[in-house]
């Protein structure tokens, strides 16, 4: 599938891509406006698909694991956010409609009990 062998090993993909080539245009990855609905979508195809396609669940799980370990920002006793990267820098910024990034983990931890990172999911 194309969009499995455009997505980056650290499973962040940029918020807009060429629809042709699947390439990156711009240098903005965020769970915000225009990307939130990728990753959740990942892991909704998946669900859709009567659990019988891996090829969206790996993608989602690429994806969450590059989400925690590289777009979450964890601050002294703070709550934790996840912020956008820009030209490959946390920009400190967390855009309103990651709110709802919390239910896309928490309808993969309910529904994904195999799945290893899924504890990570939850905090």
């Amino acid at each position: 599938d194309g969009l499995a062998s455009a997505m980056p090993p650290s499973g962040l993909v940029m918020t807009q891509l060429y629809r042709a080539t699947l390439q990156p245009e711009g240098e903005l990855v965020s769970l915000g406006a225009f990307g939130d609905s990728f990753y959740e979508y990942l892991l909704k195809q998946w669900l859709l698909s009567g659990k019988t396609e891996p090829m969206y669940l790996e993608m989602f799980q690429r994806a969450a694991s590059g989400i925690l370990q590289q777009l979450v920002v964890r601050s002294g006793g703070k709550p934790a956010y996840i912020a956008e990267l820009e030209l490959g820098e946390k920009t400190g910024k967390m855009d309103h409609l990651v709110c709802y990034a919390g239910g896309m983990f928490a309808l993969a931890w309910a529904e994904c009990p195999s799945c290893g990172a899924r504890e990570e999911w939850l905090e």
